[in-house]
């Protein structure tokens, strides 16, 4: 019986590789909340949005401060971003938030963050592409 070509094609999927987070204190004790868990938390928000390149975030006594460097992020890739942060601030309802976008396209992060005065870096996974 001959094959007969499949004339629907699937739209594949892209994922990143998911990073390993440590859910245990050095001592083996579940980590309680912290103040990291907002950064994971909106990294992990950020995860499938492939425009993000990196987070940068840096608290202050009135909240966390944040810059996302996105790399050519369209009008729609924006509203996702702003989604996400609203998402956010939505789990952590006390939480003074101040989120900045850097596009690559339209300036150079190094110009305005900096690695030596930032609390947390953490740069989202690349994909490889076939």
């Amino acid at each position: 019986m001959p094959r007969t070509p499949n004339r629907q094609r699937k739209e594949k999927e892209v994922t990143r590789p998911q990073p390993k987070w440590s859910t245990l204190t050095p001592g083996g004790q579940p980590l309680s909340h912290t103040l990291l868990n907002p950064v994971v938390k909106f990294y992990d928000l950020l995860s499938p949005l492939l425009v993000v390149e990196a987070l940068y975030a840096e608290w202050h006594p009135d909240g966390l401060v944040v810059w996302l460097v996105v790399n050519g992020a369209s009008e729609a890739d924006r509203e996702r971003i702003y989604d996400q942060e609203w998402a956010l601030m939505q789990a952590f309802p006390g939480l003074g938030l101040d989120v900045h976008l850097l596009d690559r396209q339209e300036i150079d992060p190094a110009a305005v963050t900096d690695l030596e005065h930032v609390d947390v870096f953490l740069r989202f996974p690349s994909l490889a592409h076939a």
